[in-house]
């Protein structure tokens, strides 16, 4: 941690061709969704209602955060993958591109 804690982020392309591809991620919420169909809201269980409630709170936000969403192991139901992606999309809200890699200290 630098600079009494303040959480430092950084967007390191994968490669230098998808450096130009790679926006400024100002804020970037961790959605984790587990094989018991738990959400996660930056590492907090959250039910479904809460996170229709985040998302109409980050809908709001200016500049918009970006989403990373990660299915947490091999049993994980993709319809409710496709249910997530689907409802942040539904409230115009970005999903982090996965050419771009994030690195938070």
């Amino acid at each position: 941690m630098f600079g009494g804690g303040r959480q430092i982020r950084l967007a390191f392309p994968l490669d230098s061709e998808a450096a130009e591809n790679c926006p400024h991620f100002p804020e970037i919420v961790h959605i984790e969704i587990d094989a018991r169909g738990m959400l996660y809201w930056n590492g907090a269980a959250v039910d479904s209602a809460r996170f229709a409630s985040y998302l109409l709170e980050a809908s709001k936000k200016n500049p918009l955060p970006w989403f990373e969403i990660y299915p947490v192991g091999k049993q994980v139901d993709i319809r409710l993958v496709n249910s997530i992606l689907e409802q942040i999309r539904d409230r115009q809200l970005r999903i982090m591109p996965s050419n771009c890699k994030v690195v938070v200290e």
